[in-house]
């Protein structure tokens, strides 16, 4: 039994890789220690960077805009010759759980020309021939058919701005998550 346990122990110290000396050792130590050293800097890179957009975001959007509004101007030129003003933008998107009521609403309301239909077929590539044929036919060959409504978000941020401003028409917060919001510029 002791020849078994030699032969593998011979043998699992062939398979088994030689160890670095200890300056290769002190290498690799220390490019682990790199590692870590570099990912921990990332890190506080990245929680700095957070902070930063806030920051960028707070002075853009509420700060010099508030200050503009206060001092009676909607743009002005720095001593150095930039100009600064700010414009209002519009974000939001429509809350899924009331999408056929944010359509019938914009319907409603003389927009449906935003609203994009979109018909999805699903099939197989063999099947492509037989697909153009079905266009023809689609529900009275059994094919599933999927519609699909939808406003492209660039659309319904146009959509927004339109409402707000010019009809002074402010969708509903039950159908809509809007965002009405200020960026400075600076040129």
């Amino acid at each position: 039994m002791a020849e078994n346990i030699d032969d593998v122990l011979g043998l699992a110290a062939q398979a088994a890789p030689e160890l670095p000396d200890n300056e290769e050792m002190k290498e690799l130590g220390k490019a682990v220690e790199d590692l870590i050293s570099l990912r921990d800097r990332i890190e506080r890179g990245e929680e700095l960077l957070k902070q930063l957009k806030k920051d960028e975001t707070r002075l853009s959007g509420e700060t010099i805009p508030s200050m503009m509004d206060e001092l009676g101007f909607s743009s002005i030129k720095t001593p150095d010759g930039r100009e600064v003003s700010y414009s209002t933008f519009y974000s939001g998107k429509i809350l899924p759980e009331h999408e056929d009521e944010a359509f019938d609403w914009i319907e409603e309301n003389g927009h449906g020309g935003v609203i994009k239909g979109q018909m999805i077929l699903d099939y197989r590539r063999p099947q492509r021939d037989d697909v153009l044929e079905l266009m023809k036919a689609l529900r009275e060959n059994g094919w599933d058919l999927n519609i699909k409504l939808g406003v492209h978000h660039s659309t319904l941020r146009a959509l927004f701005k339109e409402l707000v401003e010019d009809e002074g028409v402010q969708p509903p917060p039950d159908l809509f998550n809007l965002f009405i919001g200020r960026k400075t510029k600076i040129k």
